[in-house]
């Protein structure tokens, strides 16, 4: 088994964000925006109904 060595020292390479810090992109869900109202829903229960017809 590979063990870590004991002078390893671990860096972060990707910053600790906050909502004042983060993209504003991240905080915003992909489906309120460029889907209209009710279609998502609707292929979610097609995707049930073919999975139960397979």
């Amino acid at each position: 088994m590979l063990q870590i060595p004991q002078n390893y020292i671990h860096t972060r390479s990707t910053p600790f964000w906050n909502k004042q810090t983060a993209p504003a992109g991240i905080f915003e869900r992909h489906l309120d925006k460029g889907t209209r109202p009710g279609v998502y829903p609707i292929s979610a229960n097609l995707r049930v109904v073919v999975l139960r017809l397979i």
